[in-house]
């Protein structure tokens, strides 16, 4: 294999292994990142996720510093400034293998980097909002007020979740129990979407879901005294984390892949009752979020139905490579494809996702005191129907599938589950090398706070999916490069 234009020999190579949930947000290391020469290690700490990924890095070069901690882990710890050269990706079950060289950087890559970080200022100008809530009653949202005295902490030294003090909600200000922060703004985009997506899930099985109501303390809404998400409270549901009757209930699958939901295997997702039946309470990682409430389409993609259309074909064989949730658990999944499929077709009949965005369009409109010549407001609108033609093409995307060949690849995926993995094939299915970026490309500063173009707070995970950066470490790593040079 070829990298950076030369022909490298890797029989003496060095090969350090790094086990996370995803792809790493820059190709420039601006802090240590632990690796072992334990692949086994390595693997062990993405099995900790649903969608694990594992680096190999290839040091071919004896300019690459590392620092070896010879540990039980066998830990090496990779410098920043170090350069990440991706080469290849491996796709084998549920694990995604992203083959790497590295570089050490200099000072006038680094020069050039700082250059082109982009930094703006924020165009908030609202620092509290209300609600109208006098008269105000809705078949898709429920809104319920209480003494801020009356929110107590439902587990001491877990500020994340609140019991209200008539022990009839459990309420959680959602983006802070995502992302830890606190935010005026997203946590009302967020709240938002989590409620509407609440809502789709409960249209296809009330029984199996905990229905979201809006919790709010006073009549003016601040970052320190936000509006909260509640579901009502039942002590006689219990944890699935350590239930041995708990299984993945198949029910779930079609309207998680209608609503993109990624975090399908994490337990914490789920309650049972008594007599184990599962109820759904999270539902992070859904729709146009991901798992720390970061947007992840944009007004121009929803506009694109081809661009969603291959967004939707990759999610969703990402959800079904989700092989966990088959562990002892194979069934026959043609009569909840057929029957979720049907619904589906219902919900699109009955016009059931314009009703719902109806009332949030009211919402906005109506009880949110939040004028309609601010940025807000006009974020708010174009944020509404983004979320609108994404599930309309959505809709339209899973009742295109085929359902025999839907229903093949699932149990395909079942029937690789249960007992040792296959060894890695030479013909696995490969994606060929990334084009080299251009220098050009936009590269975002994360430092908090962060503000997007359009002067809106973000949170530094946000750009996720581009080159991101601290241009704090950035300096850092400049300075350190003078001093160890």
């Amino acid at each position: 294999m070829q990298a950076t234009g030369k022909n490298n020999d890797y029989s003496k190579s060095l090969f350090l292994f790094h086990g996370t949930s995803n792809k790493l947000n820059s190709n420039l290391l601006t802090s240590f990142l632990s690796t072992s020469f334990n692949v086994d290690i390595a693997i062990r700490y993405s099995n900790n996720n649903s969608n694990p990924h594992m680096y190999v890095f290839r040091i071919n070069d004896n300019i690459i510093k590392y620092i070896n901690f010879a540990d039980g882990l066998h830990q090496v710890l990779l410098l920043p400034g170090t350069k990440i050269i991706e080469q290849c990706i491996l796709k084998y079950h549920k694990y995604t293998f992203i083959i790497c060289d590295l570089e050490m950087t200099n000072a006038t890559y680094l020069s050039n980097i700082l250059h082109n970080v982009k930094t703006y200022n924020s165009r908030y100008t609202i620092t509290e909002y209300g609600l109208n809530v006098k008269d105000y009653t809705d078949d898709y949202i429920k809104i319920a007020q209480y003494r801020h005295d009356d929110l107590i902490d439902f587990k001491y030294g877990n500020d994340t979740i609140k019991l209200t003090n008539d022990n009839k909600y459990l309420a959680s200000e959602l983006l802070y129990e995502a992302s830890s922060i606190h935010n005026l703004f997203l946590n009302l985009k967020y709240t938002i979407h989590q409620l509407i997506i609440n809502n789709i899930y409960s249209y296809f099985m009330d029984d199996k879901i905990l229905e979201y109501s809006i919790i709010y303390s006073d009549t003016k809404i601040t970052t320190t005294n936000n509006i909260l998400t509640g579901w009502n409270y039942n002590s006689s549901l219990k944890s699935t984390l350590t239930n041995p009757n708990y299984k993945y209930d198949y029910d779930f699958l079609i309207i998680d892949l209608l609503c993109n939901n990624f975090d399908i295997a994490n337990n914490l997702s789920y309650l049972l009752t008594t007599d184990n039946k599962v109820k759904k309470v999270w539902f992070k990682t859904t729709g146009i979020f991901n798992g720390v409430a970061c947007q992840t389409i944009t007004e121009t993609d929803s506009k694109d139905i081809a661009k969603l259309n291959a967004i939707f074909e990759k999610d969703i064989n990402t959800i079904i490579e989700t092989n966990i949730i088959f562990n002892n658990n194979k069934t026959d999944i043609t009569p909840f494809v057929n029957k979720y499929i049907d619904l589906i077709q219902q919900f699109k009949t009955d016009n059931i996702l314009d009703k719902i965005i109806t009332s949030f369009e009211f919402f906005i409109n109506n009880v949110l005191n939040i004028p309609h010549t601010s940025d807000e407001y006009k974020q708010l609108q174009i944020f509404i129907e983004i979320i609108k033609r994404y599930f309309n093409a959505k809709v339209d995307y899973m009742l295109s599938l085929n359902r025999n060949d839907l229903i093949t690849t699932i149990h395909s995926k079942m029937s690789l589950t249960g007992g040792k993995d296959k060894e890695l094939s030479p013909t696995s299915p490969k994606i060929p090398k990334k084009a080299k970026s251009s220098s050009k490309n936009l590269i975002m500063n994360t430092d908090p706070t962060t503000f997007d173009e359009e002067g809106y707070e973000i949170t530094p995970q946000y750009y996720s999916s581009t080159h991101t950066i601290s241009l704090s470490s950035l300096k850092s790593i400049k300075i350190f490069k003078k001093l160890r040079n």
